[in-house]
């Protein structure tokens, strides 16, 4: 007994509680839309100020695209030693290629000259009328004075006299060919170190020996000087762009060639210029939006319809983006690229909060309609405000989780679209509500809806047709299907249907990462990057080993086991490194140190003889880099510049490299494990200074490592907000338990079926299913709070919700899916991903929120809150007011008006006369006015 008692006290107490949470939030709706509707010009001017004052963002408007900076957490080893080696020693370096292809063979003596007239081609691109060669001003020198061009060109260079030898490639046939490329021992003209055919020809056939004696393709590779910052120098980019245009268009390829060339501006190019293509659809997806409001936001007549307030809440939306990008600037969060897509994510949203504020006003009862347009527009907002509160708050808080990621990309994006959610909640309560207002003065006046001034004849009156509402005749058939058993199990059927393929979909995603999927595909760049990972499939990511400021003597035995580790990590049986493709200094050093000192070291020789020093190791550096090794040159970075005129020592070395490649990966989680490979060898062993690996490429796995973890973190955490606000905000436990599972439903599905579309786990796909866990919400909590404000059984409750909301939801979901539809046809990865992850948020966003959801509240949803006046205990209460009414006839005092939303009695001193004859109101479909 004393259990149930205390159960009962409980329940009590909960319910004191929701009338306390719902009951002051309707209050507080109340007076200020009435406040609003009283004073619109006040809130019209300071909606505009507030947004003057944060578009002072502007002024100093930064953008962030270093991907370093963007996709990778700012403590991470990676970062810190990248970030070391770019502000210590910037890259100087600009890289060229060209991809020659032939479905026969390209080793033929026609085929090899006509790379050679390409080459000449380019080494005389000129700037105009200026007669000095653009390439040999940017070429980046050999110590013997080569320019840097790495082709089988190379075996036919002749060093001493800094020239191709072109009487002998004139003379060229085919089998001088073969015999060249299979001659042992052959060295590079250009650069004087080994020559490997392997590295410029793709594709090879080789005959029962195993000599060389065709291939598919053959690459040539320039390696230029950069004299500016990563987007490069005036003249390097000309180069690049000539190099193209000669490429691409103005250099005659004989018959079954085919070239792609590749240069580091061209990603910059196509990535962006992709993108930003696809920007231009933005104004058409927002005209796309306004005419879908005009449709739907008011009646097909010449008053009713409400063209210029459609347009007023586009420009609300607009206000909210433009306020979020400046607060961010100016509270320091760094603009992305990917931040383009937020106008595409708050026009749904804007356009959400909008329909539901109308909605309510169309729910409003005959009888209150009766009442002044303020105190209608206070009941309006009783309802509207704390529904779009609701989700805007869970919206907001959702994001602002998802910018406590370590991602720094995400983190920013989270920022700009939760102070987006915010300021256009604020747009839609102030600045649109306003002019709401207004318009609803000149609808009430018989004013043309386009033509404002022109006012209609007395006896004008709507067609009939205008009338009628198609979404309203749907939803009450939905609900009346919805409430017989059979429906009811049919749907329960497919969302359990649905979420065990969503669940199935969603444990089979992999992590992935294909740079190439970010290019348009047919263009020059995809088809190099393709073709060149088909003919050259060892030859993957230039990777670099650096040795920072060490104390070589002392730390000679760890460099030798390192690169001996490196070595076997090319092994063919561990699929990490590319055969042949580690090249260091390390080896002929130290051949070349144990010759020079054989006596002096005697049976203990380099890298094990503990007795080296530092100043043998400058004395001997010194002598090696100007004899035996004057190729290894450009791996060594000195505290002074080296004299090799003088005789010595080599200055202190404070950086040393080794490089390697990687090979090509089909799966981004084996390249991430060959770079954990290379990192716990370097790890394995301890050095007097930092030693670190890295390429272009380890960012980006490091980031495909860590971004699953994020994602589920992130959607957990969201999850845990969304139950935390519908509970506060709503006030029912069993309610947002109900909300909460449909939300997770829904991202589940989402993420399942995005599975099934092709996507896999990136950073594209994880930003974008964090965020989507706010539109899910949407759908959701709109219904569960109309469920709980309705009086009735629960069949009664959900049939009258699903009527009166439903039809607002349904404009959300379609005004959101017509915001980004067109980016379907985006080329650009980002965009069609967005578009991607949004139609499965909007599908199975509005069949959950729309079907699953009414189903379960219909079966076990919570009783009313009702708000019993018994339970209302805070000072005015409406339990007072409803008293104070009572006892006065019906009378409320004036300056208490504003604080009630009760109707005045009939034929009290208070009662409204009855409405008019002309539109008072506009309908959207679902109106209960066309029931």
């Amino acid at each position: 007994t004393s259990t149930r008692e205390y159960l009962i006290l409980v329940m009590a107490k909960c319910e004191k509680f929701q009338d306390l949470v719902l009951g002051s939030l309707e209050r507080g709706f109340t007076w200020y839309g009435r406040q609003v509707a009283k004073y619109p010009a006040v809130f019209i001017v300071l909606a505009l100020i507030l947004t003057g004052i944060c578009s002072t963002g502007f002024i100093n408007w930064k953008t962030e695209d270093d991907g370093l900076k963007l996709w990778l957490p700012k403590d991470s080893d990676f970062v810190t030693n990248t970030d070391w080696l770019r502000k210590t020693f910037p890259s100087k370096t600009r890289y060229s290629s060209i991809l020659l292809l032939s479905e026969e063979n390209v080793l033929t003596a026609n085929r090899v000259k006509q790379m050679y007239r390409l080459l000449k081609e380019i080494k005389n691109i000129k700037n105009g009328s200026d007669p000095t060669s653009l390439w040999s001003t940017k070429c980046q020198r050999t110590p013997f004075q080569a320019c840097i061009e790495m082709s089988i060109l190379e075996l036919y260079y002749l060093t001493e006299q800094n020239k191709y030898d072109d009487e002998t490639i004139i003379a060229l046939t085919d089998q001088d060919i073969i015999d060249k490329i299979n001659a042992n021992n052959t060295k590079s003209g250009i650069t004087g170190g080994p020559f490997f055919p392997e590295s410029y020809l793709g594709s090879i056939t080789r005959d029962d020996d195993g000599k060389i004696v065709g291939a598919k393709a053959m690459l040539i590779n320039f390696i230029g000087v950069n004299e500016g910052d990563q987007e490069g120098d005036d003249v390097s980019r000309l180069f690049e762009e000539k190099l193209l245009n000669l490429v691409n268009a103005d250099f005659q390829f004989e018959s079954g060639v085919i070239a792609y060339p590749l240069t580091m501006r061209s990603f910059g190019d196509l990535i962006g210029g992709s993108i930003g293509d696809d920007l231009n659809t933005l104004a058409t997806g927002y005209i796309l939006i306004l005419l879908y409001v005009c449709f739907n936001l008011g009646k097909l007549n010449s008053v009713e319809h409400r063209v210029w307030l459609s347009l007023i809440g586009i420009v609300a939306v607009v206000l909210g983006v433009v306020s979020s990008y400046g607060l961010s600037q100016l509270l320091g969060f760094m603009f992305t690229q990917m931040n383009s897509l937020l106008p595409f994510l708050m026009l749904g949203v804007g356009i959400d909060d909008m329909f539901v504020i109308m909605q309510a006003w169309e729910n409003l009862s005959e009888e209150e309609r009766c009442l002044e347009r303020v105190v209608r527009f206070g009941l309006a907002m009783k309802h509207a405000g704390v529904a779009i509160t609701i989700t805007s708050v869970t919206d907001l808080l959702a994001f602002l989780i998802g910018a406590s990621t370590v991602i720094p990309a995400l983190g920013s994006f989270c920022v700009y679209a939760g102070l987006g959610i915010f300021f256009i909640y604020i747009y839609q309560t102030t600045f649109f509500l306003a002019w709401f207002s207004l318009d609803q003065r000149r609808v009430e006046d018989t004013r043309d809806g386009c033509i404002c001034c022109w006012k209609k004849k007395p006896d004008w009156q709507p067609s009939a047709c205008s009338q009628k509402s198609l979404f309203t005749v749907m939803f009450q058939k939905i609900a009346s299907l919805l409430l017989t058993l059979p429906a009811k199990i049919v749907v329960l059927m497919v969302t359990f249907a649905l979420l065990g393929l969503g669940i199935y979909g969603s444990l089979t995603l992999e992590r992935n990462f294909d740079y190439n999927e970010w290019i348009e595909t047919g263009t020059y760049l995809r088809n190099y990057l393709e073709e060149k990972e088909i003919h050259f499939p060892n030859g993957g990511q230039a990777s670099s080993l650096y040795f920072t400021d060490l104390n070589y003597a002392k730390d000679m035995e760890s460099i030798g086991k390192l690169i001996d580790d490196l070595v076997d990590l090319s092994d063919e049986e561990d699929k990490n490194i590319s055969p042949n493709s580690v090249k260091s200094w390390f080896p002929s050093f130290v051949q070349f140190v144990n010759s020079k000192r054989s006596a002096e070291f005697g049976e203990i020789k380099l890298p094990q003889n503990k007795d080296y020093t530092e100043a043998q190791f400058s004395d001997d550096l010194f002598e090696f880099l100007k004899t035996a090794g004057i190729m290894f040159r450009q791996s060594f970075k000195f505290e002074t510049e080296i004299d090799f005129a003088s005789t010595g020592p080599a200055p202190k070395v404070l950086l040393s490299s080794v490089t390697y490649e990687h090979i090509i990966y089909e799966k981004t989680n084996d390249a991430i494990i060959a770079m954990k490979d290379v990192f716990s060898a370097v790890e394995k062993y301890s050095f007097s200074s930092n030693v670190f690996a890295t390429n272009e490429g380890y960012g980006n796995y490091v980031t495909i490592d860590i971004i699953t973890t994020e994602l589920i973190r992130n959607v957990l955490m969201a999850l845990g907000v969304v139950f935390i606000c519908t509970l506060v905000l709503i006030a029912d436990i069993a309610t947002s338990l109900i909300v909460l599972f449909t939300v997770l439903f829904t991202i589940i599905n989402v993420a399942g079926f995005a599975c099934f579309w092709g996507l896999s786990i990136d950073t594209t796909f994880a930003i974008f299913v964090t965020i989507s866990i706010g539109l899910c919400v949407d759908y959701s909590a709109h219904i569960a709070h109309g469920f709980m404000v309705e009086d009735g059984s629960r069949n009664e409750r959900m049939e009258k919700t699903l009527v009166k909301i439903g039809p607002a939801v349904l404009n959300g979901g379609i005004s959101t899916f017509v915001a980004f539809m067109l980016l379907s046809l985006s080329k650009s990865k980002v965009f069609f991903t967005f578009f991607q992850i949004f139609f499965l948020v909007v599908v199975f966003g509005l069949y959950h929120g729309l079907l699953f959801l009414p189903v379960v509240l219909g079966l076990i949803g919570p009783k009313s809150h009702g708000h019993h006046p018994e339970n209302l205990v805070v000072s005015d209460s409406w339990a007072e007011k409803a008293k104070e009414a009572q006892a006065n006839g019906g009378f409320v005092a004036d300056d208490d008006l504003e604080e009630t939303d009760s109707s005045p009695v009939p034929g009290s001193k208070n009662s409204i006369s009855p409405p008019p004859t002309r539109p008072q109101t506009s309908t959207l479909p679902g109106s209960p006015e066309d029931q």
